[in-house]
């Protein structure tokens, strides 16, 4: 549990770095807050798929657990 905990802060300690909320070139312009825009940009592909393989893998993980593995 405590790695876990670890993981979630630094997690959300590179969520919350102010360079974060620095927005690129695209935001504003033509669709720039459009379903489009957000799987185009790696910006947001690269956080989407982090998102997805934590899912996965933290889901993976409380099924061997409670299969007893």
């Amino acid at each position: 549990m405590k790695k876990i905990v670890q993981i979630l802060n630094v997690l959300l300690g590179i969520l919350l770095l102010p360079i974060a909320s620095f927005a690129h070139p695209g935001h504003g312009e033509g669709g720039g807050f459009s379903i489009t825009h957000y799987l185009n940009e790696p910006e947001h592909l690269a956080l989407i798929f982090l998102i997805i393989v934590a899912v996965v893998y933290f889901s993976l993980r409380r099924k061997r657990k409670s299969s007893g593995k």
